[in-house]
């Protein structure tokens, strides 16, 4: 069996927890599995397994799930908190039935888990996007990164280096470099710092 077979049974597989009423994914947890964010139980609509989900349709290009996977996006952009004056700004919770002021103790950490599968969706995705959707979805990115700003975190913190590197550099530098170091063969001539300009130009 090829990878592409084995993507395709995966989402197959995962696209049975899919709610059409809420656009998101479901699971059912029996019983409280730890840690010290949430304590929900029961079926609920998974923030976190719905955006990726929607990110893998869209990376591996599978059309079947294309629209579904753009109201799955749609959906995730609005269940963030975009309360400026919000404690939790930029946040998600974890599941669409539990609020973040609801939660036990927010997680941080799930802005920077979620915006960087929007981030992914920008940067490989873009062009095809609904321009809706895509502004939604910019916006979000950029409340992630204001979330991660406010945090107060250093640098070096691995999920805010993340959220950084795809801001700073932007989607088209890796296409630009791939074209130019495997498709032109520029790499290690003097034509990789004259070409691209002229082209550009």
């Amino acid at each position: 069996m090829n990878i592409n077979s084995l993507c395709e049974q995966k989402l197959k597989m995962m696209f049975q927890t899919y709610d059409w009423k809420e656009s998101m994914m479901t699971e059912y947890r029996a019983t409280y599995a730890g840690g010290y964010h949430t304590q929900k139980t029961g079926l609920v609509h998974n923030v976190r397994d719905t955006v990726e989900f929607a990110t893998s349709v869209l990376l591996l290009e599978k059309d079947i799930y294309r629209e579904d996977a753009f109201l799955m996006l749609d959906k995730i952009v609005s269940l963030q908190d975009q309360d400026t004056n919000s404690k939790t700004f930029g946040l998600w919770s974890y599941y669409l039935e539990e609020d973040l002021s609801c939660m036990e103790s927010p997680d941080y950490n799930w802005a920077d888990f979620i915006g960087k599968n929007l981030s992914m969706i920008l940067l490989k995705y873009n062009n095809k996007l609904p321009n809706v959707l895509r502004i939604k979805i910019e916006q979000a990115v950029s409340n992630v990164a204001a979330c991660s700003i406010k945090r107060n975190v250093s640098l070096d913190y691995t999920n805010t280096f993340f959220v950084l590197f795809t801001m700073l550099f932007s989607g088209g530098m890796v296409p630009t470099y791939l074209m130019n170091v495997r498709y032109l063969h520029l790499d290690n001539t003097i034509w990789i710092y004259i070409l691209p300009g002229l082209v550009s130009a």
